[in-house]
């Protein structure tokens, strides 16, 4: 019968098995055994030739004798002024070809210290220099080798064979694991919360440390454990655990003061996923479950403190409308991806905040009146949109899996920085075929026509990470509101998964950076305009892949209302045929309001009809359309393809 395996800690290696690994196949030669005065008390000598020096132990027994023989070696090798250490603390971690003789102080840090692996380099150094500078410390004697052994010595004319530098030791990889080495094993990880149903859920593993509480989330209580060693390892030790392609790039506008790299983000994840938990909790009690999702996305404004923020908008969905469904009356949702969603709930409460301005204090408002008219964003105010994975299109063109070194070294390749559309009543997207759609008109880019769709023609949609692009450009007030304001950018975009900083940055910012430097010898942006590049970061523990049907509807929330909304992903409006309040006529009419209310300046002296169309009306913010077409044209120089528009009859609404 096979025996029971006992449950318990890992037994620490004896000087025998580090020796066996170090250089198998040594052979431990009995060259002396004794007997005591009563003959009950024997002795054995052993005797080991170990990189050319012979060792000696003694001991009671054969098994004693050759573990002090094999001390006595790595004693001598190691030069540690404790040898029982040896065993218990430092030797499993010894790789084969480590070169204990070394005198390399920054490998060794001081001598007769044990060899420290590099990620606690930067923190000991700090240690070891205020102790250097309080006192000097002569260093300590060679250990007594004969109490464990006796050691003979080397033969005449025998010269230490040479070593290459030890290569250098890494950390443990499970950050719990490098959390209970330096604080010690007596942090407990409390699971303070189960957030969502079996089908739907992750939890909330909470841990103290000097006096401060710090989360994590994951799908599992392990995962959300390495969220919170991952906090405490960036606060307190200084210790950034993520690889050099998950680190955050910065604004180039002026920096908010953000504390250290993962409290922003980790704060945005939070507040979004937490309203989008309370919003369908009722949800699900219907036929339909409508808390699930694929793609999860949210707009969080903060001020200067960004230890709390509000959520502006939530929304759900992957999906853009079919053809059939396209709406000449601007009543249907064309792109049901939450990230644009979630935009337009951001440009739905820039209009309510504009409307309600004249009830507002000074300081409740999060816009300041320009000279000349029009207003502005309050400087200490900040949009961040999150994403719980990174937007479809180019900033997603990469293996997660496939380092820089494995791949291919062609950053110029047709499939990078590539436009790309998503696919009608699909996922994913295809670069912009633009040989067989026309150039719209008094513009730089091709458009679709309403008959060939109408016909059977796919509808094509602009990927989400193309949009992003055009946003840190024109803003996210869209055209009409640039009449009222200066372009509002985004101050941060947050990933919860699939975040790769060269590609994510390539695909929001650099191409439009580049494709804006191709025409400065014929336009040169003007303030307010910009090319703008908001914080990049991920989350600091980022979720892993999983694979999952996307439903076919989306859910959307806005600051004000009274319950989220679900919109048909394949039709753009709601089961019962009604348009979303975020749709393109809802906006036209929030316009034509704002326009009507005479307290309300604008950047322009702008003529209104409300007998206008959506499309004429878009034309009158003249500096928007420019900076907007000249990106374009950009795009095209740089050979990224052509911007694909929406055929033109889908604009010749009125309110």
């Amino acid at each position: 019968r096979k025996k029971k395996k006992v449950k318990g800690p890992p037994q620490t290696k004896n000087s025998l098995m580090v020796l066996n690994e170090m250089q198998p196949g040594l052979k431990y030669e009995l060259v002396e055994q004794t007997q005591g005065s009563n003959g009950n008390s024997p002795s054995f000598t052993y005797e080991l030739e170990f990189k050319g020096v012979m060792y000696r132990g003694s001991g009671s027994s054969k098994k004693i004798a050759k573990r002090n023989t094999a001390t006595a070696a790595l004693q001598r090798q190691i030069q540690f002024e404790q040898p029982h250490v040896i065993a218990s603390c430092f030797v499993p971690m010894i790789p084969t070809a480590m070169d204990f003789t070394s005198d390399d102080l920054d490998f060794y840090q001081q001598p007769y210290m044990v060899p420290i692996p590099q990620v606690y380099k930067h923190f000991f150094k700090l240690v070891l220099a205020q102790e250097m500078q309080m006192q000097s410390l002569p260093p300590p004697p060679i250990p007594p080798f004969a109490q464990l052994g006796m050691q003979m010595p080397p033969p005449p004319g025998f010269a230490a064979p040479q070593m290459n530098p030890p290569p250098p030791i890494s950390a443990p990889e499970n950050p719990v694991q490098l959390v209970n080495e330096l604080a010690g094993p007596s942090l407990k990880y409390n699971c303070v919360t189960k957030v969502g149903d079996q089908k739907s859920h992750y939890f909330v593993m909470e841990v103290e440390m000097n006096g401060k509480k710090y989360e994590g989330q994951g799908k599992n209580k392990k995962t959300a454990k390495v969220g919170a060693a991952l906090k405490i390892l960036l606060d307190v030790y200084g210790m950034n655990m993520t690889s050099p392609d998950q680190q955050a790039v910065q604004s180039n506008a002026a920096s908010m003061d953000l504390g250290h790299p993962g409290k922003l983000p980790d704060l945005v994840f939070n507040l979004v996923q937490e309203k989008f938990n309370s919003l369908v909790q009722d949800l699900k009690k219907g036929p339909q479950d409508y808390s699930k999702h694929k793609v999860l996305a949210g707009i969080v404004m903060t001020h200067t403190d960004v230890s709390e923020g509000t959520v502006i908008s939530v929304a759900t969905g992957t999906k853009c409308v079919g053809g059939e469904y396209i709406s000449n009356q601007g009543a249907a949702l064309f792109d049901c991806h939450a990230e644009i969603v979630a935009k337009r709930g951001l440009r739905k409460y820039l209009y309510d905040q504009l409307l309600v301005r004249s009830q507002l204090s000074e300081s409740d408002t999060i816009f300041e009146e320009i000279e000349g008219g029009g207003y502005k964003l309050k400087s200490d105010v900040f949009f961040h949109l999150y994403i719980n994975t990174s937007p479809c299109g180019d900033a997603r063109i990469f293996s997660p899996h496939e380092s820089k070194e494995s791949g291919d070294n062609h950053p110029n390749r047709k499939s990078r920085g590539q436009l790309r559309t998503k696919i009608e009543n699909g996922e994913g997207t295809i670069p912009v075929e633009d040989d067989k759609l026309v150039m719209e008109s008094n513009r730089d880019n091709v458009q679709q026509t309403w008959d060939g769709v109408i016909a059977g023609e796919r509808l094509l949609t602009m990927s989400c990470s193309d949009k992003i692009a055009k946003w840190n450009v024109v803003g996210v007030q869209g055209a009409l509101l640039s009449v009222f304001l200066e372009p509002v950018y985004l101050s941060s975009i947050i990933l919860g998964s699939l975040y790769h900083v060269e590609h994510f940055n390539r695909g929001v910012f650099e191409r439009a950076n580049e494709a804006m430097a191709s025409i400065s010898d014929q336009f040169q942006i003007q303030a307010p305009y910009r090319v703008h590049r908001p914080l990049l970061s991920s989350v600091t523990n980022p979720a892993k892949r999983m694979a999952k049907r996307a439903p076919t509807f989306c859910l959307h929330w806005t600051l004000r209302d009274d319950q989220p909304i679900i919109v048909n992903a394949n039709t753009g409006k709601q089961g019962e045929g009604a348009s979303s309040n975020l749709c393109k006529k809802e906006m036209l009419k929030q316009y034509l309001l704002l326009c009507s209310v005479k307290e309300i300046s604008k950047r322009a002296n702008v003529a209104v009809y409300a007998e206008e169309t959506y499309a004429d009306l878009k034309s009158t913010a003249t500096q928007y359309q420019e900076v907007k077409n000249k990106l374009m044209k950009g795009f095209s120089n740089i050979r990224c393809g052509k911007w694909v528009g929406k055929p033109s009859e889908v604009d010749l609404f009125t309110a």
